[in-house]
């Protein structure tokens, strides 16, 4: 099942209406309880605002097992927090070392159909 362009164009949407709600302290990290809270097809996300810019890290666009075809992401109960990456796609190791994608923050995986908003 491919995936429709309005899945991904109505989570950015919601990511960026989020900034109709008021603007954060320029100073430090705020998140919490109705802190970036957007609504998306599959339920809530709850983000970040970090001097005044809203971040979601690994919201699920589709969901695929290993070289099968893209499903649509199922829905989710509350909210679901982005303050973090999602896995990355597993990467072959490239002269001892993995691809440049890994790192502490990085964790490669089966579930990588993610964006950062």
């Amino acid at each position: 099942m491919k995936l429709k362009k309005t899945t991904i164009f109505s989570i950015l949407l919601s990511a960026f209406s989020a900034m109709s709600l008021s603007y954060a302290s320029e100073m430090g990290v705020q998140a919490g309880h109705n802190i970036a809270v957007v609504q998306t097809q599959g339920g809530a996300l709850q983000g970040f605002v970090q001097n005044g810019v809203f971040t979601y890290k690994g919201v699920p666009y589709a969901s695929a097992e290993r070289f099968m075809p893209p499903k649509a992401v199922a829905n989710w109960q509350g909210e679901k927090l982005a303050l973090t990456y999602g896995e990355v796609c597993p990467q072959v190791p490239m002269g001892g070392r993995s691809f440049f994608f890994t790192g502490p923050e990085m964790i490669e995986g089966e579930h990588c159909q993610n964006l950062n908003i």
